[in-house]
């Protein structure tokens, strides 16, 4: 006995579900391409601050590589020489300037005089920078204050974790 036209099924449950993954694929690899072309810029500068920095101060191996942006565009970048000498080097558009690791205020210092100093504070981040003219220690955090959660950027010296000044920023609003 033949099968009537009706009732043979196209679309059947399987095919709709090859279909569906495919094109859900398709989504994932599209959102992945999207990502990978924002991030292009940012990771082709990262590349080329490393590879200067390896040119110019001799680093060997990159620990760290951190883009700062406040007066000026830096890439701070912690590595190590072949003689194993540990390093901090800010690289600008124009010079270099390197520090030695050991020359540098310890950043679980840094975390214990903040928590001392603002006991409330929840540190986000701590990184190298460069502001006002010179190095520094970023620390990042915010704090509760009257029931709203404000964020802080406290900037310290490098050398010896000296307070140099620190920015609230204004609390988002929720309207």
């Amino acid at each position: 006995m033949r099968r009537r036209q009706s009732d043979i099924r196209f679309m059947t449950p399987k095919r709709w579900a090859v279909i569906i993954l495919l094109g859900i694929g398709l989504v994932l690899m599209l959102l992945n391409l999207y990502f990978q072309w924002a991030r292009s810029d940012y990771v082709r500068e990262e590349r080329e601050a490393i590879r200067r920095v390896k040119a110019e101060a001799g680093l060997t191996k990159v620990e760290s590589a951190v883009k700062f942006v406040w007066d000026d565009i830096v890439w701070i970048i912690r590595g190590e020489r072949e003689d194993g000498e540990d390093l901090y080097v800010w690289a600008f558009a124009d010079r270099i300037e390197s520090v030695h690791a050991e020359e540098a205020y310890d950043v679980g210092r840094l975390r214990q005089d903040v928590r001392r100093a603002v006991p409330d504070a929840s540190i986000i981040r701590i990184r190298p920078g460069y502001a006002e003219g010179r190095r520094i220690w970023e620390v990042y955090y915010s704090r509760e204050e009257s029931d709203v959660k404000r964020h802080y950027y406290g900037f310290y010296a490098f050398e010896d974790g000296r307070p140099i000044e620190t920015y609230r920023l204004p609390a988002r609003s929720s309207g």
